[in-house]
């Protein structure tokens, strides 16, 4: 926890360097202490608002731990609003020998960084339904799953966005719904807080992600011991047509080490010879070729957000392959989500929260 404090110290004290100075240029302003001290200050929120979010609950350490993850998503936008200026700002002198900076430019930029930002948060909670249709091996007569990962409430406040969600599963058509892990990162709820779930009119299938063991699985499992939730732990059920295979979170990445642990996995647990289309859902999106040697025909994976805040993007794609959307591997198809919620800041840009419909037909 430390060295990943110490880590958002320096890439976040980066970010608001480059935010204060680069605005400070286009305003023609000197660096002063002003300037400096804001710096270490921005610097200094995001990896406090980290830590008070996992140390404290309460209303005042919500408060604290909102704002400071809302700078973090400010810092991260205004990368992306400075780029473009500076981009517009170098043509601007190399092809009309005019430079942009000064009142009027600054102002700009103030503006667009403003609505940009207010566009990031717009859009975090603007829920986008899309439809999939995926052809699947084995299986023999259509089937309708709604899918969704990464619904991340981690405070009460977050609860009216759950709220939102229920309204709309209910309103769609699917024979169940699939909640693939991230659902709680947050540990202050009561068990009467999730009892809206009961208000799903459908069974509902659920796996833990890493965010829940950041919470406490056992916490977790408590919250839901009285909701219609099942919950799937490294266990096989036959359901609706599908034999689910739901296992708990592997914490890790794409590696040589994640791909043997799922193949020691599956081979534990799918033992029973059956005719059944096998479903694998686990929340990162790994070894899809392994779970194709066990014969799983869809594997349905989260957790990456599709970088949720561009350039995020990058990095993501780097540490995952497999970061967004439909990939085939021979009889197995894997489906990876950019998920519903968000991690940190209630921003998206670059990325759509998504509640997917898989339209599943038989593959001739």
């Amino acid at each position: 926890m430390i060295g990943f404090l110490f880590f958002s110290f320096v890439a976040f004290g980066g970010l608001a360097s480059l935010t204060v100075l680069r605005i400070s240029s286009w305003w023609g302003r000197r660096i002063g202490r002003i300037q400096r001290g804001l710096i270490v200050l921005l610097a200094l929120m995001v990896p406090l608002a980290m830590w008070i979010a996992r140390a404290f609950q309460g209303i005042v350490a919500e408060m604290l731990a909102k704002a400071g993850l809302f700078l973090l998503g400010f810092l991260t936008v205004s990368f992306n609003v400075i780029l473009v200026f500076e981009l517009l700002n170098f043509v601007s002198k190399t092809i009309f020998h005019t430079d942009m900076r000064g009142i009027v430019g600054g102002s700009l930029l103030i503006i667009v960084l403003i609505g940009t930002t207010g566009f990031a948060m717009r859009s975090a909670r603007a829920i986008k339904v899309k439809t999939v249709e995926i052809p699947v091996t084995n299986l023999t007569k259509e089937s309708t799953i709604l899918y969704l990962s990464d619904i991340h409430i981690s405070h009460t406040s977050d609860l009216p966005f759950l709220k939102k969600i229920i309204a709309q599963l209910n309103a769609l058509e699917g024979e169940f719904v699939v909640i693939n892990g991230d659902f709680i990162d947050g540990k202050g709820f009561s068990e009467a807080d999730l009892q809206l779930l009961n208000s799903i009119n459908k069974d509902v299938y659920l796996t833990l992600g890493n965010h829940e063991a950041y919470a406490g699985n056992a916490y977790v499992k408590q919250l839901l011991k009285n909701t219609k939730i099942r919950l799937l732990e490294d266990e096989v059920l036959h359901a609706h047509g599908w034999e689910l295979i739901g296992l708990a979170d592997m914490a890790g990445f794409d590696t040589e080490e994640n791909h043997e642990l799922l193949d020691q996995k599956l081979a534990t647990l799918l033992t029973n010879t059956t005719t059944l289309p096998k479903l694998l859902i686990l929340h990162e999106p790994i070894g899809p070729q392994v779970a194709e040697q066990h014969g799983i025909n869809l594997q349905l994976a989260g957790h990456t957000h599709y970088g949720q805040i561009f350039p995020f993007t990058l990095a993501v794609k780097i540490a995952f392959p497999y970061i967004k959307g439909l990939y085939r591997f021979g009889t197995n198809a894997l489906f990876v989500s950019s998920g519903i919620g968000t991690w940190g800041p209630t921003m998206r840009l670059g990325s759509r929260s998504e509640l997917v419909v898989l339209k599943l037909i038989p593959k001739g």
